[in-house]
């Protein structure tokens, strides 16, 4: 659930499920007591001349007497609380228009009426029997209560009047109207409660929605402008701040990959820098030492001369070998290179290729094993470039050459999407360890690396620029001597994949 809708879902619940808990207990309320209660629960709370409210506090007196008798007080002090507890009842019954009297065993205990009041008391209750001891009565504009209650064996009499025209307290509240109203306050005190403990549910429930990814964006900036980029943000709930961290830690990976990729431009910079120090250096000092045996007349004949002349030439030449390469290789770093790609049958292609360069190869004593593809198979790709790069492979190959002859097998073959194109001689190899190295600038296997006359130590650095250029990929192993395998992704489809050799 995402951050809005959350807000919105907390809101209602706030308000729904306090108002929903209220309503059930009301209904609880109301599905216990019977329909007929209800018009008498009505009366109870309109209360209109006191009747009930006035009986309820004569109920409550005679509770509170009762208890004060049973209870082992001394007889002053149970008169004392009866007196108190008279009080209560007279004040009780004044706030609600009534004066009354209280007889304990036709003794008058207490009478506030007025003459008038006992006047109307005694004509309204001469049509009833004498012995009628419980009576609620209302005639006219007055209200007149008798109650005869048996207290630890004493007969209390209590007789109440209210009349209509009383200026006291007309607008009271009604014994169940209190009731209602105390009992009320609690019920919003409880709605108010439960909306509160919700909000801070909520509110938390919320809070950790923000504040979890907001500490982990906090690390994970921390650790960045530490330097350590290897560490990714583990959210992974789908939410506004789920996507917000996704993105955070794609940028993450790419400042990683920005950051791979410029240490490894400078580690090589600084390897081009030492290789081409290191392989100028060695065709500088020795044209150095031969110009200064021609200046101290050292070459002493026109022969002699003439063979430092042109090993000064030769080296001259390795020179400018160097830096052509250097050139291509830094185009081919910088991507600044133009290819021209053309289709071009895989077959034919090679077997042009070397029939160009077979007096090349006969010179160096190269023999060659050359295995096609029995069908046609069509590669886009530089022409130009590939042939760079395959003529750098052969060249490594007899540069390392351990015989005077060297046997070179060329074998094309298909693998998965690819014509794969695998040069292997029958030399010494490299060690395994140094397998990956072969294709990184000035990289030599052995200690020839400083002998002049080697070789620019760019060729297979190269190489591996042009295949990759065309979306191939370059490997090598040892196979009783070095293996190098070229895939260049391929159009079309091999049906028969059965090889011819020539």
């Amino acid at each position: 659930m995402n951050i809005k809708n959350k807000i919105i879902f907390s809101n209602i619940v706030i308000i729904v499920i306090p108002l929903l808990i209220l309503l059930s207990i009301i209904g609880i309320f109301i599905k216990s007591t019977d329909n007929h209660y209800h018009e008498a629960l009505e009366i109870l709370i309109k209360d209109k001349n006191a009747l009930y409210s006035a009986q309820s506090l004569m109920y409550e007196y005679k509770d509170e007497i009762t208890s004060i008798y049973a209870e082992n007080f001394s007889k002053n002090s149970k008169k004392e609380l009866a007196y108190k507890q008279l009080s209560n009842l007279e004040k009780g019954l004044n706030n609600l228009g009534y004066n009354f009297s209280v007889e304990v065993d036709n003794n008058s205990l207490f009478d506030n009426m007025t003459k008038e009041e006992h006047t109307i008391l005694r004509k309204s209750i001469k049509g009833y029997n004498n012995e009628t001891n419980n009576l609620t009565l209302t005639e006219g504009d007055t209200s007149i209560i008798l109650n005869t209650m048996d207290i630890n064996g004493e007969l209390y009499k209590i007789t109440a009047i209210r009349m209509q025209n009383s200026k006291k307290n007309m607008n009271f509240i009604s014994y169940i109207q209190k009731y209602i109203l105390e009992n009320g306050i609690v019920v919003i005190l409880l709605y108010l409660i439960m909306i509160i403990v919700l909000n801070i549910l909520l509110s938390h429930w919320i809070s950790k929605s923000v504040l979890i990814p907001l500490e982990k964006l906090s690390e994970g900036s921390k650790k960045i402008k530490e330097g350590e980029l290897d560490k990714p943000i583990n959210y992974l709930k789908n939410d506004e701040f789920g996507q917000v961290c996704r993105d955070f830690d794609d940028m993450r990976g790419y400042l990683k990959d920005s950051v791979d990729e410029r240490l490894r431009y400078e580690n090589n910079r600084t390897q081009l820098l030492a290789g081409i120090s290191h392989d100028l250096r060695t065709p500088l000092t020795s044209i150095k030492g031969y110009v200064e045996g021609l200046i101290d007349g050292i070459a002493k004949t026109p022969e002699m001369k003439i063979r430092y002349y042109r090993a000064i030439q030769t080296r001259a030449n390795d020179m400018e070998v160097l830096l052509n390469n250097l050139s291509d290789y830094t185009h081919l770093e910088s991507k600044s290179n133009n290819y021209y790609l053309e289709k071009v049958e895989i077959n034919s292609y090679i077997k042009h290729l070397l029939k160009t360069y077979e007096i090349d190869f006969k010179r160096e004593n190269v023999i060659l094993n050359t295995t096609y593809l029995s069908d046609k198979v069509y590669v886009n790709m530089d022409t130009q470039k590939i042939s760079r790069a395959i003529l750098n492979i052969i060249s490594n190959s007899i540069k390392y050459k351990v015989r005077e002859q060297v046997v070179i097998t060329i074998n094309i073959g298909i693998k998965d999407n690819y014509v794969k194109l695998t040069i292997a001689d029958d030399g010494n190899g490299v060690k395994n360890e140094d397998l990956e190295q072969i294709f990184e600038c000035f990289y030599r296997g052995d200690a020839s690396r400083t002998k002049p006359g080697e070789g620019s130590g760019l060729g297979l650095s190269i190489t591996k620029k042009i295949v990759e250029m065309h979306n191939g990929k370059i490997e090598a192993k040892n196979e009783n001597g070095l293996s190098i395998a070229i895939y260049i992704p391929y159009e079309g489809e091999i049906n028969n994949e059965k090889n011819t050799n020539s």
